[in-house]
């Protein structure tokens, strides 16, 4: 039985006389969200992650020379190297959207290439509540831009020298920071916020 206006309401006059168009408040409402979201987009340069991937790997080549060492660490200019470069960075983009992944909007229909492409930028949507403390912003993607070069470098020095070496492992560790601080970073939450969700019952 559809439940009408009750007699005592004080909409029910404007409502019978056809003033005011007024909803019925006792029909059920929609469901609505506790919070609302925005967009966040995070632009990835190749050409400024291959730059400063170059300068920590021209430091290393230039030391090993002092030291007289075999190992010859090579910039990612080379041919040999520099699409291997573009598969690391695809894999720890991959790496980002995995831990950011509450967050990760990925249009529809588009599938992910495995093969060796090399590219000048990527992108990653994240879909951001209201209650984020959008001051991170930029922190979040210099956060992020440092991840990626740490993991291509890890991989690299990895292969070039040995996973034992004292380079390695530092790329490693820093590796393990990253990742926390990206975490931290977007679960950061406006001062004074709460975080409302709504009660199934």
């Amino acid at each position: 039985m559809k439940k009408d206006f009750s007699e005592l309401h004080p909409f029910v006059a404007s409502r019978q006389r056809g003033w005011i168009p007024v909803a019925n408040p006792l029909e059920p409402q929609p469901p609505r969200r506790a919070y609302g979201h925005s967009i966040k987009h995070i632009y990835i340069q190749a050409d400024q992650l291959l730059f400063d991937v170059d300068s920590v790997t021209s430091l290393i080549d230039k030391a090993t020379r002092k030291t007289q060492e075999e190992t010859e660490v090579t910039t990612s200019e080379a041919d040999s190297h520099r699409p291997m470069f573009y598969r690391w960075f695809d894999q720890y983009i991959a790496s980002v959207e995995r831990i950011l992944s509450a967050y990760v909007a990925k249009p529809e229909g588009v599938a992910r290439m495995n093969g060796l492409k090399e590219w000048q930028e990527k992108e990653i949507i994240l879909v951001m509540p209201d209650y984020w403390d959008a001051t991170v912003y930029d922190a979040l993607v210099q956060a992020i831009h440092k991840y990626l070069v740490d993991g291509a470098l890890f991989e690299y020095l990895s292969n070039t020298l040995t996973s034992r070496d004292q380079r390695t492992i530092d790329r490693g560790k820093n590796l393990e920071d990253g990742e926390k601080v990206i975490k931290e970073l977007s679960s950061r939450v406006l001062p004074g916020t709460i975080r409302k969700h709504l009660n199934p019952f």
